[in-house]
Order: structure tokens, then sequence, then C-alpha cells
């Protein structure tokens, strides 16, 4: 009887075990997505930013600050707004005359 006991006990250890290495493996494999995910991404970054200071080296006329400037221009911010306005408006410390 000790001897079914002890089967018994191994096979649901074995069982137990089994299911945490499944587990493990799952997470270990969700791990490599992301890190793979995480280095698509960086190298898509990575293009941009060469691109963008490729746009700065040829004085500012890349694609991609064309469009940023063509953005700010379309979208001005309220900061943007606000200073043009008191640019706009007389300086209180300007002379009348």
């Amino acid at each position: 009887m000790s001897s079914k006991n002890g089967n018994r006990s191994l096979a649901g250890n074995v069982k137990k075990l089994s299911s945490e290495r499944d587990n493990l493996s799952g997470l270990l494999r969700e791990l490599v997505e992301r890190t793979s995910q995480f280095s698509d991404e960086d190298t898509q970054l990575m293009g941009t930013l060469e691109s963008m200071v490729r746009s700065f080296d040829n004085g500012g006329s890349g694609p991609i600050l064309k469009a940023v400037k063509e953005n700010v221009n379309t979208f001005p911010s309220p900061t943007t707004k606000r200073f043009q306005s008191v640019l706009e408006d007389r300086s209180p410390f300007r002379e009348l005359n």
C-alpha cells in the first residue's frame, strides 16, 4: 500500500511540475515576442531619427521637418497663439508717438 501512495504522490508532483513548466514556457514565449516587438519599434525610431538628422544636415529641407512645420502652422498651440497675439498688440513700454 505504501508504494501505491508513493506512486500517486509522485504522479501528482509530476503533473504539478509539468503544469508549472508549461506556464513558464508560455511566459518565456510572451517575453520573447515582446522583446522582438520592442526591437522592431526601436529600429523604426532609429530610422526616423536618422532621417531627421539628414534633414538637419540638408538645411531642414527633409520631408519629416516639412511635415512638422506644416503641422505647427495648421494646428498652432495655445501658447503660440497667445504669443502671436502679444506681438500684434502694442507693448505697454512703447511710446505712443
